[in-house]
């Protein structure tokens, strides 16, 4: 019952593939099923290691044929069952899994059919069939017409073969309750069949509300103590809906909303040059070590979907965690690597599709990701360990230091405008936007960049091996094709504004900042942006870019590139930190304060829970404190930022203790009560405030970057000293 009212009709139908499909199989033989592995949530069983029958995965390369059974009747989706994978594995003929269909599809329409099925052990068909038994036919007036007799094709209709069961006994399912006390089940048979009235109902209605509420309850109970799976499943659900009011636009339109997305997906992966795979190396080959094994498994992520060949970063660390695992597995990729011969599944990725806005209209709306194998990402981070060193930064535009890149990005533009601020050198500051950076790389000149580096070997014919001849699966809720991709990855003297700092522009993945003295120059170089993208497949978008321009600046002229303006803004807005000459410390922090109330409110359910008030204010203290202070070492405090931050920390408290303003009590007297709770408990529990907080993230930032001159966010750190001396 719970799973009829819980699940749509559609995700049933999906289930119900998995269960008539798995109860055919034991039907033929009941050994099978020892062999079958469900997913329910797709439609999908698998038989051994084959995937035999599906709703939602696509069909395994090259199982197209007669021996494919597609279920058409189906709208939204297309059920199939690979006939020739489940004859190949059972040893049944699969003209015998075939003939009822045939024979059914040889009927009338109108026919009325009845079927007698009996229980066996073992496949093949009975052609000698028990007679009808008279018990079956008490009660059956007398009547000349046809009778039909149904029953459940889930229930057993025939005596089993294992052990007898009593003699004075009738019925095979008698023999499961013969432990169980009979007068207490004749107590149960005369409350249950008893007649009700009315009150009973209701008081069983409520016994089920108390029962709801109370495990609800628990689950607050256990979310705002810490529990991090609890607090992720009662987390609201985000674009709901965003399917039917994109199917419904499509539909609208004359086109079929999964073939809209494959068509605009097309577009941009596919371009019909395909890179061919080197043969393996002959030289000398340096196998992986121990300790690269090692630190590729480390930097796995758990908790992470599957792509097509079912491989997770659980399975990779169980089976490294066995006797013999571990030096299996490096084996394993030792042989890969000698051979510059990768799995066929390593270069199959699953395309899902989620929406860039909260009710998508177009396929430009929706953002593909692309789930591939977990030992296909292990396999990359081999190689990437052995790439990197020949890869070093020549110059200090990239942002460094391990897991501090967003705040030295923030922090490097911050100080430009600070500095910009004193020295009044007209600034004219640019924002880059790549247009689809990770879809639109040219392959072939990024593996002749890394030819050039790392020279010809076993490392570079990896490489090319895994970035030929990749495919992917796209998988919506209306269909399941195939994509071929054939671009993408899953990543002169310039004049200085300010003679001491050598730094002119910030990277940070597919992000840019750059700037100058004048809008001629940041054109210049802009220029010199989209020359060099092209080479490798990539293009500006004018569009997204944006332009900042200081109030000492010439802003007579437009920033332009490849003939079109660049749109010019008030703000400079930098990972949400908006940025401008001039700005204080609560300018900067403003967004960040107003995501944390919003962040609050939408989990409001979990920081107002009737629970114990010290678990919803660590609970708060890590979300909202993780919403609003993550960027703060990269921005400088001031009082009135500090204390803004303060009042924000004890509002959400005076939130989270469900306060209320008493009848005959004024509002100030309100006020002091309520925050002099909140600084209370912001003490007993937390033991400092957020204003604390930043101080002690910002100023050991600064000592790092002042003993690490090299890296760009320092440069523009010490200019200030650089420049008085």
């Amino acid at each position: 019952m719970w799973a009829t009212y819980s699940k749509t009709k559609q995700q049933r139908d999906v289930a119900g593939h998995c269960s008539w499909t798995k109860r055919t199989l034991a039907s033929f033989n009941k050994e099978l099923l020892q062999h079958i592995d469900a997913e329910y949530g797709t439609g999908t069983i698998w038989l051994g290691d084959k995937v035999v029958a599906s709703v939602a995965r696509a069909p395994p390369q090259g199982t197209e044929g007669e021996a494919m059974l597609w279920d058409d009747d189906k709208p939204g989706t297309r059920p199939w069952v690979d006939l020739g994978a489940i004859a190949k594995f059972s040893g049944i003929s699969m003209v015998d899994l075939k003939v009822v269909a045939d024979v059914m599809a040889q009927l009338p329409k109108d026919a009325l059919l009845s079927f007698q099925e009996m229980c066996r052990d073992t496949y093949g068909y009975y052609f000698q069939c028990c007679s009808l038994e008279g018990d079956a036919e008490k009660g059956l007036p007398p009547t000349a017409l046809p009778t039909v007799l149904s029953c459940d094709l889930n229930a057993e209709i025939a005596w089993g073969y294992d052990d007898e069961g009593q003699a004075s006994r009738r019925g095979k399912q008698i023999d499961c309750v013969l432990s169980t006390d009979g007068d207490k089940l004749a107590e149960l048979a005369r409350t249950a069949t008893r007649p009700r009235q009315a009150r009973d109902w209701t008081q069983a209605r409520h016994l089920r509300k108390r029962a709801r509420r109370e495990w609800e309850m628990q689950r607050l109970e256990r979310a705002t103590a810490g529990d991090w799976g609890q607090v992720k499943l009662l987390k609201p659900v985000k674009h709901k809906g965003w399917d039917v009011q994109f199917a419904e636009t499509q539909q609208e339109q004359g086109r079929d909303p999964h073939q809209a997305i494959h068509t605009h997906l097309q577009h941009i992966y596919t371009t019909g040059l395909v890179i061919p795979p080197l043969p393996p190396w002959e030289g000398e080959v340096v196998p992986f070590a121990d300790h690269e094994l090692r630190w590729a498994l480390h930097r796995g992520k758990p908790n992470k979907a599957v792509g097509v060949d079912g491989t997770s970063h659980e399975l990779l660390l169980g089976i490294a965690a066995t006797p013999g695992g571990f030096e299996a597995l490096l084996s394993f990729y030792n042989d890969i690597y000698r051979s510059s011969s990768i799995p066929d599944d390593w270069n199959v990725a699953l395309m899902i599709v989620i929406p860039k806005q909260e009710l998508p209209d177009d396929p430009a709306s929706l953002r593909p990701l692309a789930m591939g194998s977990a030992a296909a990402k292990v396999y990359s981070r081999l190689l990437l360990g052995r790439t990197v060193p020949w890869l070093d930064a020549r110059e200090g535009a990239q942002c460094s230091g391990e897991g501090q890149q967003p705040a030295e990005y923030i922090f490097g533009m911050a100080r430009v405008m600070e500095l910009e601020a004193e020295w009044h050198r007209g600034l004219v500051a640019a924002k880059i936007d790549i247009r689809k950076a990770f879809d639109m790389l040219h392959r072939p000149a990024l593996l002749s960049r890394l030819k050039v580096a790392l020279g010809d070997g076993p490392t570079f014919r990896s490489w090319q091996a895994m970035l030929s001849d990749t495919t992917a699966v796209l998988q919506t809720g209306w269909g399941s094709t195939r994509l071929q991709l054939d671009r993408g990855i899953r990543w002169e003297d310039r004049h200085r504004i300010y003679d001491q700092m050598s730094c002119q522009d910030l990277l940070f993945m597919d992000d840019g900042l750059l700037w100058a003295d004048s809008p001629r120059e940041v054109s210049r170089r802009l220029q010199e942006w989209a020359s060099e993208l092209e080479k490798h497949g990539l293009q500006l978008n004018p569009a997204k870019c944006k332009v900042y321009m200081s109030p000492y600046s010439n802003p007579a002229d437009p920033v332009t590139v490849n003939g079109a303006v660049i749109p010019r803004v008030d703000t400079l807005e930098v990972m949400g930190v908006p940025l401008k000459v001039g700005a204080t410390g609560s300018d900067l922090i403003a967004p960040l304060i107003a995501r944390g109330k919003e962040k609050f409110w939408s989990l409001k359910h979990l920081f107002r829970a009737r629970t114990p008030l010290a678990g919803c204010l660590r609970l708060l203290d890590k979300i909202v404190g993780g919403t609003s202070l993550w960027c703060l070492s990269a921005l400088a405090p001031d009082v009135s930022a500090l204390a803004l931050l303060n009042s924000m920390q004890l509002q959400c408290v005076v939130w989270a203790m469900r306060v209320g303003k008493r009848r005959e009590e004024g509002w100030l007297s309100f006020k002091q009560r309520s925050y002099r709770g909140a600084r209370q408990l912001v003490w007993n529990v937390l033991r400092k405030r957020w204003s604390t907080t930043w101080l002690e993230r910002h100023y050991p930032k600064l000592s790092n970057l002042e003993r690490d001159m090299d890296r760009a966010a320092g440069e523009t750190w010490i200019y200030r000293g650089l420049a008085a001396d």
